[in-house]
């Protein structure tokens, strides 16, 4: 619960403890400032997150969706459902791409315009920023750290990048020399994990240990 509690000021935790009366009880009040943010699965996506199979895999969902009685969508209208391309300007853009190809429905005798489309998609919007993805503020990973363990001396550092296949990330870590032994967090996309995710990553660098590491990977698309 605290792990949960670190990535996500916004919300209130409270541990109820394991013994009878609630002793042990343990309470994460919200810090977020007003209008913090992070990105929900409902937000659109992105059409620079796709690639040709991807979009296939995505079309032709929506396709068998329709051949279940579902609707078929148009291509203006499926275009709107993206980031940045929700203007009904920009979804005729793309739609005069492929004029012969009104709904969903028809990729299905011609697959291979489903490149066009995405290329149309990414044409037409601007590729998404690390500053989607939001921040946790360095004074909430120092105040629930503090409670959970007193701290004395803090260290935060934080990292926004986009990498080569053009997905954004923001990588923030806090370090602290604490009052009781401290322990080791990690998180991915505001999330808990029960391991450390880069585990397996080879890493070069050459800073020292030290007693508490907690750490926070956001990157989209959410998972």
């Amino acid at each position: 619960m605290r792990k949960f509690a670190l990535v996500n000021p916004h919300a209130r935790f409270v541990d109820h403890g394991q013994a009878a009366g609630g002793e042990g009880v343990g309470i994460y009040e919200p810090t977020a400032p007003e209008g913090w943010r992070k990105p929900w699965p409902t937000d659109p996506t992105s059409a620079h997150h796709y690639d040709k199979a991807a979009m296939e895999k995505l079309v032709f969902a929506h396709i068998r969706e329709h051949r279940q009685g579902g609707a078929d969508l148009t291509v203006r209208a499926f275009t709107g459902t993206f980031a940045g391309l929700s203007g009904s300007a920009k979804a005729k853009k793309v739609a005069e791409r492929l004029p012969q190809i009104t709904h969903l429905s028809g990729f299905e005798e011609k697959r291979e315009q489903v490149p066009v489309l995405l290329a149309a998609m990414k044409e037409h919007s601007k590729p998404p920023t690390p500053s989607y993805l939001g921040k946790v503020p360095r004074d909430h990973y120092i105040h629930v750290l503090d409670q959970a363990f007193g701290v004395e001396e803090p260290w935060f550092a934080r990292k926004q990048l986009t990498d080569a296949a053009g997905i954004p990330w923001s990588i923030e870590a806090t370090v602290a020399r604490t009052k009781s032994p401290g322990d080791v967090a990690f998180a991915v996309n505001y999330s808990a994990t029960f391991g450390d995710p880069l585990a397996r990553t080879r890493l070069a660098g050459d800073v020292p240990r030290q007693t508490l590491w907690q750490g926070s990977f956001l990157a989209g698309p959410a998972a």
